[in-house]
């Protein structure tokens, strides 16, 4: 997409237009090859930070900074992410990771707080922005479910259903928008 046109054009026509769209401003901007990786980097560098907030949120209030630190280092060094963070192409990954961890953070933190906004509204559009990114992102409300089994406190299962209802019904919509 070389232009905000092409793009427009191109939007009702195709699949992940949020990556689309990221490809487009990078073009459009000026910044060159530099901008394209500098957007790479720091969608992984947020990633990092947000498998951090993540691992310490399904750890509960006795999990260590310490436990929860690990995995998001070995995530932000680990040479499998090379392609999500050096290949332009490999973009769609760490864009979808970026709104996917933030849609679970959300979620989480909407159920912690008993926040209507978190649990309805904030994590339901970062699903839609996930899905926006790669498709992969739809199986994000199967990862809510194993975060609400990891965690320590326990809530009855309709409970936890009634809190996702939005993501299922959104699971429901877009798969049938991508086979259609």
């Amino acid at each position: 997409m070389h232009t905000w046109g092409a793009f427009l054009t191109a939007l009702p026509r195709g699949i992940r237009p949020l990556l689309k769209f990221t490809y487009t401003w990078n073009w459009t901007s000026g910044l060159g090859l530099f901008g394209f990786h500098l957007v790479n980097v720091t969608l992984h560098a947020a990633n990092a930070v947000f498998l951090f907030f993540l691992a310490t949120r399904v750890g509960g209030p006795s999990a260590s900074r310490f436990a929860a630190l690990l995995p998001a280092l070995l995530f932000a060094v680990h040479p499998v992410q090379t392609e999500a963070v050096t290949y332009i192409s490999g973009r769609s990954v760490s864009l979808m990771a970026f709104f996917y961890l933030g849609s679970l953070l959300a979620y989480l933190r909407g159920r912690e707080r008993g926040s209507r906004f978190l649990l309805y509204l904030a994590s339901p559009f970062l699903f839609l922005l996930a899905a926006a990114s790669k498709e992969v992102a739809l199986t994000l409300p199967f990862a809510m479910i194993l975060c609400e089994a990891a965690r320590r406190e326990r809530h009855g299962w309709k409970e936890v259903l009634r809190a996702q209802s939005v993501h299922w019904v959104l699971l429901a919509a877009l798969a049938v928008f991508i086979l259609a």
